[in-house]
């Protein structure tokens, strides 16, 4: 049955709550002690159970409980068979026998079956007092079972992270000798622990590598604490030699260890994987620098890294002269719009921006022709774009001349075609083929002169056709251009040219005054 008893009320001082089985066949005994609980400081929630099935029942539905209280002699109960089915329950709170009736020898045998204290009920004052030792002890015994159990549970881990870790964990004592080796050493150096037991700490270890591991023991032999990490090479069992990374400490004032503990890790993987990766780094430094192609990145608009062949396009003592500059110094005015539109496709879309031609400007102001594709990558930690440039500036101007050259030739080919035909006069078509002469050679005159000998034999000529282009005054009506002897203008090597039947070549800087 549950008992609520009355709080007095003039007791202004904060309580104690304390959930109290009471094992007991008298209410009023019952209620002397919750009065006494009271008046001790304690704020009892209580049940009263006088029988097994009650004291099963109030275990099962109304625990936990802070503290039992039970008389020793019931009609259908007894304070040793509470007591055995309290502590089947396991639980730590106090078990205190409260009757009037028991003997000093059986309360001595309670107590060694586990009841905390007895009281007796002429003498409840020591109530109180032995309650709250008992709640203490309680307490001081959950204490003490957590920490053995974190510790049995830090242990086991511990046990499982040796056992089954990749690392070699290996104890020396501090002559080098070999206290422990971890199992790991088996799959790491193909050793079996056991076999390794007693052996030197430097048995295994490099030659070349003997000095410098043999130097760090000692220094963490005389220091206590942890060590600094370094490298050495350990024998495989095939005869192989692996590189490893170690950090020891000294904990030879320890107690549980009394040695130097040296952790070990497998890292031979790790430098090949290295070492390729430097030679892959070189290697593509190497190309990079030696390729005869510009090969540029550049990010937030600057110019972040350029090879020898990029210095050299745009006219640089060095690629460092280049670094820092804005990208777009070095973009023709023409192309500035699909250059921002192609670095907002590599940097911001992470896209590949496909071949296609730019004009550039090199540090002098001077034009060039190039091709021109680009790619997203990461540099140093950021998002830029690789360029490479390639210098067409020679093969535009061979396809220029050579375009040239066609237009030329076709305006020939028209003019002899014309100049052939016995149908009609070639004078008819002379304005034609002139403009198509001077159009194809991107001039801005084509004269027609007509040879002549005078009474002395000697060579003259005189402008007969003309075409001008736009914007180009005439000369036609020139009179200087009328009549004149070759040896005049300095033509005489043309004239022995025509002479031979060739065709003459003259470049000619300036010509007579309008």
């Amino acid at each position: 049955m549950k008992m609520n008893s009355r709080k007095d009320s003039t007791d202004a001082r904060p309580r104690v709550r304390l959930r109290v089985l009471i094992v007991e066949d008298s209410e009023d005994d019952a209620r002397l002690l919750l009065r006494e609980l009271e008046r001790g400081g304690y704020e009892p929630a209580s049940e009263r159970v006088e029988t097994p099935e009650a004291m099963r029942r109030a275990l099962a539905e109304g625990g936990p409980w802070d503290v039992v209280l039970s008389d020793w002699q019931m009609p259908r109960f007894s304070g040793p068979e509470a007591l055995a089915m309290f502590r089947a329950m396991g639980s730590e709170a106090p078990f205190i026998i409260v009757s009037g009736k028991v003997g000093e020898e059986a309360a001595v045998e309670a107590m060694r079956s586990g009841a905390r204290d007895y009281v007796m009920k002429g003498n409840l004052t020591r109530l109180c007092p032995t309650v709250e030792r008992g709640l203490e002890e309680a307490e001081a015994r959950r204490e003490r079972e957590r920490a053995e159990k974190s510790l049995k549970e830090s242990e086991e881990r511990f046990r499982s992270l040796v056992m089954n870790s990749s690392d070699m964990i290996t104890v020396f004592a501090p002559d080098g000798a070999r206290l422990y080796t971890s199992p790991s050493i088996e799959r790491v150096l193909g050793y079996k622990p056991e076999d390794m037991v007693g052996g030197s700490a430097f048995d295994l270890v490099h030659p070349d590598d003997a000095p410098s591991v043999q130097e760090e023991f000692a220094e963490l032999a005389r220091t206590p604490g942890t060590g600094r990490p370094f490298e050495f090479r350990l024998r495989h069992a095939d005869g192989s030699w692996r590189v490893f990374e170690s950090i020891g400490a000294n904990l030879l004032d320890d107690p549980g260890v009394g040695g130097l503990v040296f952790n070990a890790r497998d890292v031979t993987d790790r430098k090949r994987a290295e070492e390729a990766l430097k030679e892959s780094e070189e290697r593509y430094r190497r190309l990079v620098e030696l390729s005869p192609d510009m090969i540029v990145v550049h990010g937030g608009g600057e110019v972040l890294f350029a090879n020898t062949a990029g210095a050299e396009l745009f006219g640089a003592a060095s690629p460092e002269e280049l670094i820092g500059k804005p990208v777009m110094d070095f973009v023709h005015p023409d192309y500035r719009e699909i250059v921002r539109a192609r670095i907002v496709q590599t940097e911001q879309k992470g896209e590949r921006a496909d071949l296609i031609e730019e004009k550039f400007l090199r540090l002098d102001g001077q034009a060039v022709d190039a091709e021109v594709a680009s790619t997203p990558i990461i540099y140093r930690d950021e998002t830029a774009t690789l360029t490479v440039i390639r210098d067409i500036t020679k093969r535009k101007r061979g396809e220029e001349e050579l375009r040239r050259r066609e237009a030329i030739l076709q305006a020939v080919a028209f003019a002899a075609e014309c100049f052939l035909k016995k149908t009609t006069s070639w004078e008819e078509s002379i304005e034609e083929v002139l403009e198509r002469l001077g159009r194809a050679a991107e001039v801005s005159r084509v004269y027609i002169f007509e040879n002549y000998r005078d009474e002395d034999g000697e060579r003259w000529t005189t402008q007969r056709y003309e075409w001008t282009a736009p914007g180009i005054s005439a000369q036609i009506d020139n009179p200087l251009l009328k009549a004149f002897p070759y040896r005049a203008v300095g033509w005489d090597r043309g004239a022995d040219t025509l002479s031979r039947g060739e065709a003459p070549h003259v470049a000619v800087q300036g010509f007579f005054p309008a």
